[in-house]
């Protein structure tokens, strides 16, 4: 059983391997500032490949859990961990449940959702396989035709044979929007931002010098001497060159960059800004240098903001479809008993050593945490003796008439 199922599973693997048709079928429109779209030139921008790393890596290395719920309250269900959360293609080892859930990130926010192959069914998942989406075509219903390297359609699966998910899909819509796609427009604008960046610091566009030169000179002959001057003195590898000038010819330094010139810089500033803000990182995170993106005082809450408002969203929208993966395990009775999929998110916003132990400190003496939970959010083992597995109370809180603090007891005549 398990050879055919390894056979049934590279087969599938082997029908999606990534060519460069993919990329025409992705986008191919040309944006207002004249740059055609891609995911290999949307990627190309440290803005964009920091927020995608960022948002795939945090969601990927979370502990990942199954909940079953029951009357109200949550259990870490353990014992019946599903094997394609250890495991979610047998047929290759070396695919951890890590690279599992990092595909599929990065599928929910480049292509805008993901699609994932279920072996045999929903119902008893052996094997899960991650699906380009630009190799699945949805029909109502809804069906999923499966596409080879040529878009010839190799198989239709049913909705018990495949997860869908998306990021944002309209209502009535077979398919979810790509951000990059629905970005293209400032994605455009950034790329040829940088690409004039390049040419401002690798050529020289900034009138570093000018050269004056007496009398009146033809067009043919300012051209003759701007290319002259441009061969020698131009680029970095003629930094610092010593210029000489005959014929009453003089260097005009420090000449200030155009306003134009001025304002693409800028631009390029924004443009990180205005790519961080679209995926809700923080600018800080990608490395803006603007003024308030990254102090002290930002710094202590951008992780949670990072963790509320970016990697939530995506974690939740992924967790809706395993659960459908889920049933309730046969040891629990509870005819209303639920099972979730979850992540524990808590790795994000982690604090620093001493906050983290001070709030462990106050949680134990409270009564509301195990020493055993302090130690499982470490990831240290469990006390072996299971002198761990207790809740404590302090005892100072007692009545201030208390004999045991010398007061009189309540009712007593002093």
């Amino acid at each position: 059983m398990m050879g055919v199922l390894a056979r049934r599973m590279e087969q599938r693997r082997g029908d999606f391997l990534s060519d460069e048709a993919d990329e025409e079928l992705w986008s191919s429109r040309q944006t207002p500032a004249g740059i055609r779209v891609n995911r290999a030139v949307a990627l190309s921008l440290t803005t964009i490949w920091r927020c995608v790393d960022l948002l795939a890596s945090a969601v990927s290395q979370a502990p990942k859990d199954v909940i079953v719920k029951v009357g109200g309250q949550s259990y870490p269900e353990y014992r019946n961990r599903p094997k394609w959360l250890t495991s979610p293609n047998p047929a290759d080892q070396t695919y951890t449940v890590n690279d599992y859930f990092n595909e599929i990130a990065l599928s929910t926010l480049i292509d805008g959702e993901y699609f994932v192959q279920v072996t045999p069914y929903v119902g008893d998942p052996a094997a899960l396989v991650v699906t380009p989406a630009s190799r699945v075509k949805v029909r109502p219903g809804p069906e999923y035709d499966i596409l080879d390297s040529q878009g010839r359609e190799v198989r239709t699966l049913g909705p018990m044979e495949m997860l869908h998910g998306w990021w944002l899909r309209p209502a009535g819509e077979l398919r979810g929007i790509s951000p990059l796609e629905a970005l293209r427009r400032g994605i455009g604008s950034a790329v040829a931002a940088e690409d004039f960046g390049g040419r401002f610091f690798g050529q020289g566009a900034a009138l570093s010098f000018g050269v004056e030169v007496p009398g009146k000179l033809t067009d043919a002959k300012k051209a003759e001497l701007r290319e002259s001057l441009k061969k020698k003195y131009a680029g970095l590898s003629n930094s610092h060159a010593i210029g000489v000038l005959s014929e009453g010819a003089k260097f005009v330094p420090n000449l200030a960059p155009t306003p134009e010139q001025a304002q693409m810089l800028a631009t390029r500033k924004f443009s990180v800004e205005d790519l961080a803000r679209a995926f809700g990182v923080p600018p800080g995170m990608v490395g803006s240098q603007e003024p308030g993106a990254s102090s002290f005082a930002s710094a202590e809450t951008y992780h949670q903001e990072f963790r509320d408002y970016a990697v939530l969203p995506l974690a939740v929208r992924i967790e809706a479809q395993h659960n459908r993966l889920l049933s309730v395990p046969a040891s629990v009775n509870d005819p209303f008993a639920s099972v979730q999929f979850k992540f524990n998110l808590d790795h994000v916003a982690r604090t620093n050593l001493k906050d983290r132990y001070d709030a462990y400190s106050k949680g134990i003496l409270g009564g509301f945490l195990k020493p055993r939970d302090v130690r499982n959010r470490e990831d240290l083992q469990p006390l072996s003796d299971g002198s761990d597995d207790t809740l404590f109370m302090q005892q100072q809180m007692i009545p201030i008439n208390s004999p045991l603090r010398g007061g009189t007891p309540q009712g007593a005549k002093p």
